[in-house]
């Protein structure tokens, strides 16, 4: 079979939300993949929109490492985390405990609990197929608390990722197998994700899967990232930027 192809036809959702054991595991491989997945991540958020200070929002923040990043580069952004889970948002506090610009809580992402308009910009990363319910209900709260001229910005996995990174986890005989396919056979494409913006109120600036250029190489090799790895993190997941209808 041609890795072009989508070796998942049909979407199949997660078999059940992340527990305790999947998040200290997911968190494990977050800190050692710290360099090549968060760093060129929040290199490339803050290119796109070119945002020096105002409020920041992550969806599913997880253990907080993206919160962390996006926080340590600036004093005049502030970032906020919400996840749904009070573990991940222990993990969330205990990682960013130093940081005074981090504001972390609990909180469902289908009723966020921010005014319109609020901040400049939203990310959510690895999260939008994770949700059990309709995801343009995610994507419309999202659309609601960002600013008129701010980003919605959501990085995901593919479930067109190509064959020869799912054989990596085929089979799924151990945690890490397993939260890496359970997701990508979860995960939408870029098309499926275009078309649930466009019915959030979302104007899709640009999706794409990010390839590494020689600028790119260089960049990063200077940070100790190999090619293979910062080229495996890019095709394994899309990027999708969207901006409010006016």
């Amino acid at each position: 079979m041609s890795f072009h192809k989508i070796y998942f036809q049909k979407r199949i959702p997660e078999p059940k939300e992340m527990g305790k054991v999947e998040l200290d595991v997911f968190e494990k491989i977050s800190k050692e993949s710290y360099k090549r997945w968060i760093i060129p991540l929040v290199d490339d958020i803050l290119e796109k929109s070119k945002l020096k200070n105002g409020r920041i929002l992550d969806v599913g923040c997880g253990p907080g490492l993206l919160v962390k990043e996006l926080a340590s580069r600036s004093n005049n952004l502030k970032v906020f985390g919400i996840d749904i889970s009070s573990h991940a948002i222990r993990q969330a506090k205990t990682n960013c405990k130093d940081i005074k610009n981090v504001f972390i809580k609990v909180s469902n992402a289908y009723k966020l609990p921010f005014p319109n308009n609020y901040f400049d910009l939203v990310v959510c990363k690895d999260n939008l197929h994770q949700f059990p319910k309709n995801p343009i209900r995610i994507l419309k709260e999202m659309t609601r608390v960002v600013k008129s001229d701010g980003l919605v910005y959501i990085s995901d996995l593919r479930r067109d990722v190509p064959l020869y990174l799912l054989k990596k986890v085929i089979p799924p005989d151990n945690m890490f197998k397993k939260l890496l396919y359970y997701s990508a056979r979860a995960a939408y494409t870029k098309l499926e994700t275009k078309q649930f913006m466009k019915q959030a109120g979302l104007v899709c600036v640009k999706i794409k899967t990010r390839q590494v250029t020689s600028e790119i190489k260089k960049k990063y090799s200077r940070l100790g990232i190999g090619v293979k790895e910062l080229r495996e993190s890019f095709q394994s997941r899309y990027v999708a930027i969207g901006k409010k209808h006016k």
